[in-house]
């Protein structure tokens, strides 16, 4: 008697594989932010509101994906999937934003000099840039909207996933997510930079960007082994 596997049952069956995958690497990827946070004499603040933040939202994924393990109507099983698309996508995310503070202690000299000739080469002068902003208080507005959009998009994108049952391609999105935050971070080993406003900008600053003066304050302090606790806020 032959028994016939139909393409569902294939798809099934590599739907799984990629998520057991996925639960390994992020394992291994957790255990090696341990490992990272001991080398550079680290810690996580478990106090105010982030670490706690955090876990809670980690922990009401993992809870809703058990609790609707086998769904009993499509609702549950977009809950379920919502849960875990968004579980591992805050987990990749965490993991690799808190990772640059151990790795920040392997990096060597900044590398905005070659950053600012790359720029020239593409034509791309910042302060002009930076000044036009600076005129039309509408643009930065619009600029504050567009770098927010960051945290909203990765968002839309798994409730789509979950709402319209691609799990296979949800899976595909965390994975590949997963390996451009590892490719970033070691890239940022070779190549930091204390950034184009610390780097370019001289005086007073009458426009602070939401990302500030952090890197040019922080890593020098990592790299002296004077910045010991992260705060995941």
């Amino acid at each position: 008697m032959r028994v016939r596997v139909s393409s569902s049952d294939g798809i099934a069956d590599k739907q799984a594989l990629l998520g057991y995958t996925l639960i390994g690497i992020l394992l291994l990827s957790a255990f090696g932010f341990g490992a990272l946070l001991l080398d550079a004499k680290m810690n996580i603040r478990l106090t105010g509101w982030g670490a706690p933040a955090f876990s809670s939202v980690f922990l009401l994924a993992v809870s809703l994906c058990i609790w609707f393990r086998a769904p009993r109507s499509l609702n549950e099983r977009i809950i379920r999937d919502g849960a875990e698309y968004f579980g591992l996508l805050i987990f990749v995310t965490v993991i690799g934003a808190a990772s640059t503070y151990p790795l920040s202690a392997f990096t060597g000299s900044y590398r905005d000099a070659l950053f600012v000739q790359l720029d020239h080469d593409l034509w791309f002068d910042w302060v002009h840039w930076y000044r036009l902003w600076l005129g039309h208080p509408w643009l930065l507005e619009c600029g504050r909207i567009a770098y927010f959009s960051i945290y909203a998009s990765p968002a839309i994108i798994v409730s789509h996933f979950a709402v319209t049952q691609q799990k296979m391609t949800a899976r595909v999105f965390i994975a590949t997510f997963w390996v451009a935050v590892v490719t970033t971070l070691f890239l940022f080993i070779f190549m930091p930079g204390a950034g184009p406003l610390a780097y370019l900008w001289h005086g007073s600053i009458p426009y602070m960007p939401t990302a500030a003066l952090f890197q040019s304050q922080l890593i020098p302090l990592i790299q002296n082994h004077s910045f010991h606790t992260i705060d995941l806020g």
